[in-house]
């Protein structure tokens, strides 16, 4: 995985861009709606504080090049942001882009899955990592996350809905996920709940194109129908 995001690293906005092209939207767009979709949650559970200590530490594990953190600082001004990737090169990028953004970036080893430094965070974020990892290794990549987050600390998982015939369709076309394995929510919640996560849910995601966006304030109604192009799992440790 590590080789293969390097040697992608520096086109992989365009990558992707080419991938979604028949959504509509620009790839902007999906890393604000998950930013600001976690956003919408805490704030519903009155998460408005750090639950140990001060500020409020944030992870986006497996940041890549760092697409999210400029939507989490928007969104989370006051936080400490960090960004784990295994992709040396998808880092650099990352520094480079974001170093305004006071994001501190490190490279995390994907064989154990320990974490570059010691830290405790509040809320971790992973925007379709998990079906880059493989299936057997998923246990072992939650647990890492498990622990280090702090008691009471959430963590959303965002992923491509195997179900929705259109999502498998740009999956197959993106060649970043050549390699890669669909990951069912009914999976993710599952091993979430043997590592000890719990409150554990789903919600649907993306259920229109950009031609029919005028519908899109009515997904947190239909959240629960299995067929948006993307699903997250969100759950907290207790």
């Amino acid at each position: 995985m590590q080789s293969e995001f390097d040697k992608y690293a520096y086109d992989y906005d365009e990558i992707h861009q080419d991938a979604i092209r028949a959504s509509g939207y620009q790839i902007d767009y999906f890393y604000e709606y998950k930013v600001k979709e976690m956003h919408r949650v805490l704030s519903k559970c009155d998460i408005k504080t750090p639950l140990h200590g001060n500020p409020m530490k944030i992870l986006d594990f497996g940041c890549g090049v760092g697409n999210l953190d400029p939507y989490i600082r928007e969104y989370f001004p006051e936080a400490n942001i960090y960004g784990y990737d295994i992709s040396e090169e998808s880092v650099s990028i990352a520094r480079e882009k974001h170093k305004k953004e006071s994001i501190i970036y490190s490279v995390y080893d994907n064989v154990t899955y320990s974490f570059p430094m010691d830290s405790m965070f509040d809320i971790v974020i992973a925007s379709c990592v998990f079906h880059h990892i493989p299936p057997q290794e998923h246990i072992k990549a939650l647990s890492c996350i498990w622990s280090n987050m702090c008691p009471g600390g959430s963590l959303f998982i965002f992923e491509h809905n195997p179900i929705n015939p259109a999502t498998r369709a740009v999956f197959h076309k993106n060649i970043l996920d050549e390699r890669a394995i669909l990951v069912s929510s009914r999976n993710i919640k599952k091993k979430l709940e043997q590592c000890g996560f719990e409150r554990a849910r789903i919600n649907y995601t993306v259920f229109f194109p950009k031609a029919l966006s005028f519908f899109a304030p009515l997904e947190r109604y239909i959240s629960a129908i299995p067929f948006g192009a993307q699903y997250y799992t969100v759950a907290v440790k207790p």
